[in-house]
Formats: structure tokens, C-alpha cells, sequence
């Protein structure tokens, strides 16, 4: 028996020994195999059995036609129209099909299934009943730097002397920051907590308003568990604004509202002693984009903590409420969370915190069609919301309706085979 599911371990198929096709959007899916029989011996010897799998392929592979073995081992012309009377024969040479139009996840070993047709005229327009198999083995990728070209090893071997040198130029504070940097990511485990906080100390006290430092920090509150509760969410809070403060609102501001110049301006400035264009929008759209990291980790955490002081005194006036508000407003400064698939999740439950439940059902529609047209699968939480908004707009029916089929949607496991 075959069962498949997707990224939710919902079943969306099931099959028997013998082959059938389902169609699937994009995404993640999981395939479960059961073979039974009376002897263990037998299935013993069945444990590596490999699973086929064949697609149709969105548009054909057309395969080229020589009239000679010259023309096919050279990729010369391919044959034309040819008239063949009653009993007469010609030969005829396959070609590899163009790189360019193979599939793009036609690797190394898989095979392309197809068929060869020839055209009739006696009987009207069309392809003739006879059709021949066709099975075509991608080979291994051309190693274009194995070429024996010198020109072309010059070229490889460029670039390595341009490391070389920019790794010498660089100060030997900076490499090892770097590396300690790259360390922490490998210690967010809590029981390497006392080893992650003695570097970032350490790295705090040498390079204090290190962007990218203080992107770990909040990163690793981030990843810290749930169970935590407020002190995750304080820590978040925290990192956030330490980041936040780092970057220079402003000047961020005034970059991004010029217009880029033209290449002779952009080479003009870079000879000139200051920094090229080029080197200027790089670390401005690092900033840029570690503000809008920072700015949507806080709200996130101050409406995690709006909720949370809700349940332990419901109502109270919830100062993270407010403080969540004007973390929104800082936020759409900079983004249309509205629009912007990375951010409609956060603006849906600023909408509803606000009273605008219409707003936010509708940001929950935006969400998931941008989910669905990316090929990532529907989020539990997501169709929590929804069923919850539903609730408080007096929809009953359709609140336990989306409840119902959010269990459906997102079942706890696998069922058994």
C-alpha cells in the first residue's frame, strides 16, 4: 500500500501495487510504503526496494532528427521533410536533446520516456499509428573549468588571487570576530547557553554595535523555546530595540529616496577615495533589511505579550497593546504590511487587536493565496485565526465549520498503514 501526504500529514492519496497518477501542486510531500507478506525472510530482502516515480513534464523535450551520423555527431543540420514511397526505407540518427531545454531538475541518471512519430499524407494530415519508445538518460553535467582551455583557467584562477589578497587586507580583529560570530550559531542550544553568552560578552565588549552581532542576539531569542513565555519575549523586545538603535534611521531614509545614478557617475564615485555606490547600497539594504527583521520580531513578541497578559488578567488595559500599535506604525514606515506577503500575518492581528476584524480576515486571505502561490503548505496557525475571527465576528456556522476543517486540514500524525 502507498499513502501520500503533505507537508501537514494530511493523506491526499493512496495507491496498491500498481501504478496510478495524482496530480499535486507545488511543495513538500511525504510518501509511506507498506509491503506485506506471510514470510519475514521475504520482506527482509524487500527493505531496499526503490519507489519509480514519474511526472509529465510541463512542456515536451524535442529531440533532434539527422538524416546522417556526420550531422548527429556534430549537431550539424537536422533532416527535413522526407517522402518515402510504398517499401522504400531511409536511416535515420537521434540527437541529445539541448541542455538549455532540459528540465530543471533533470539530473544525473534520470530518464526522460517519450515517443517518435512520423507523419502520413495518404490518409490525410497527422502523425501515422506506428510510434516508437523513445528513453533518454541524462548524462553528467559538462565540467566547463575541466576543459582544457588556458584562457579558461586563467579566468578560474583569477578570482582565488583576488581572495588571496582581500583576505590579507583584512585585520585579523575582523576575521576572528567573524569567526566567533559563526561559532554562536552552532551554541543557540540551551545547554550550550554559558559558552553562547561568554562570547557574545566578549564580542559585545570589542565590538559594541556590531550589526550583524546584534542580529544573532535577537535571532537566538527568537529560536529560544516558547515555554519560556515572558522572559522570550522581553529578550526579543530587547535585542530588537539594541538593533533598532543601531542603525541609523535617517540617513537609511535619505539613501533609499535617491534615485540610483548611472554607471559613469557610480565608477566616478568609487575613484574618488569614498565608497562606490555599489558598496553604499550593499550595507544601507543590510540595514534596511535587519530594521525590518528587528521591527516585525517586536511586534511579534509585543502581541504575543498583549495575549498573554489578557489570559492571566482579562480586563486590563494592556500597555503591550499600545506599545505593539506603535511598533505597526514604525513598521508600515518602511513596508505595506497590508500587502507585503512577509508581513500580512503581523498586520492581521494588529487589524483584529484593533476591532477590525474584516481587515484582518482579509489580510488572512492574502496570507494564505501568497502561501499557496509560493508552494509552501497552509499554516495551522493561520486557520486558527481565521476560525477565531470568524467567532468573534458572530459567524458561528462557519467558525465551527473552519474549525472542522482545520482538523481535517492538519492532523496530529500519520495514520497507521
Amino acid at each position: 500500500m502507498i499513502m501520500l501526504f503533505d507537508a501537514n500529514k494530511r493523506l491526499l492519496h493512496t495507491g496498491d501495487a500498481y501504478p496510478d497518477t495524482v496530480q499535486l501542486p507545488k511543495g513538500d510531500f511525504t510518501l509511506r510504503l507498506a509491503l506485506r507478506h506471510e514470510s519475514m525472510e521475504l520482506l527482509e530482502k524487500l527493505r531496499g526496494t526503490c519507489v519509480v516515480m514519474e511526472r509529465s513534464l510541463d512542456s515536451a523535450v524535442t529531440v533532434p532528427v539527422y538524416g546522417s551520423h556526420a550531422s548527429a555527431s556534430s549537431a550539424g543540420a537536422s533532416a527535413g521533410e522526407m517522402f518515402l514511397g510504398a517499401g522504400e526505407r531511409v536511416a535515420l540518427w537521434l540527437g541529445a536533446p539541448a541542455d538549455d531545454k532540459l528540465p530543471k531538475d533533470a539530473k544525473e541518471g534520470r530518464v526522460l520516456s517519450g515517443k517518435l512519430t512520423l507523419g502520413q499524407l495518404r490518409r490525410g494530415s497527422g502523425a501515422a499509428p506506428a510510434e516508437h519508445a523513445l528513453r533518454y538518460v541524462v548524462p553528467p553535467a559538462v565540467n566547463k573549468d575541466a576543459q582544457s582551455n588556458g584562457g579558461a583557467a586563467k579566468k578560474k584562477d583569477e578570482p582565488e588571487e583576488e581572495k588571496d589578497a582581500a583576505t590579507k587586507a583584512r585585520p585579523v580583529s575582523e576575521a576572528l570576530r567573524d569567526a566567533k560570530l559563526a561559532l554562536m550559531k552552532d551554541l543557540r542550544a540551551d545547554k550550550d547557553a554559558a559558552t553562547y553568552d561568554a562570547l557574545a560578552a566578549e564580542l559585545r565588549a570589542a565590538h559594541p554595535g556590531h550589526l550583524p552581532l546584534l542580529l544573532e542576539l535577537l535571532r537566538r531569542g527568537d529560536a529560544l523555546s516558547k515555554d519560556k513565555g515572558a522572559e522570550r519575549l522581553s529578550q526579543i523586545i530587547a535585542a530588537a530595540d539594541e538593533v533598532v538603535a543601531a542603525i541609523d534611521a535617517t540617513s537609511l531614509a535619505a539613501f533609499l529616496a535617491l534615485r540610483a545614478p548611472d554607471e559613469a557617475t557610480q565608477d566616478a564615485a568609487g575613484e574618488g577615495g569614498g565608497p562606490s555606490y555599489k558598496a553604499q547600497k550593499k550595507r544601507w539594504d543590510e540595514a534596511k533589511a535587519a530594521l525590518l527583521e528587528a521591527l516585525s520580531k517586536k511586534l511579534e513578541a509585543q502581541l504575543d505579550q498583549a495575549d498573554l497578559q489578557e489570559k492571566e488578567a482579562p480586563g486590563t488595559e494592556a500597555a503591550p497593546a499600545a506599545a505593539a500599535a506603535a511598533t505597526s506604525a514604525r513598521l508600515r514606515q518602511w513596508v505595506d504590511t497590508a500587502s507585503d506577503a512577509a508581513y500580512v500575518l503581523l498586520h492581521s492581528r494588529v487589524e483584529a487587536r484593533a476591532g477590525r476584524l474584516a481587515g484582518a480576515l482579509k489580510a488572512l486571505d492574502k496570507a494564505e493565496k501568497a502561501a499557496e502561490d509560493d508552494g509552501k503548505p497552509p499554516k495551522k496557525e493561520l486557520a486558527e485565526q481565521r476560525a477565531a475571527l470568524l467567532g468573534r465576528l458572530g459567524w458561528g456556522h462557519w467558525a465551527r465549520y473552519e474549525a472542522a476543517r482545520t482538523r481535517a486540514r492538519f492532523p496530529g500524525a500519520f495514520p497507521p498503514i
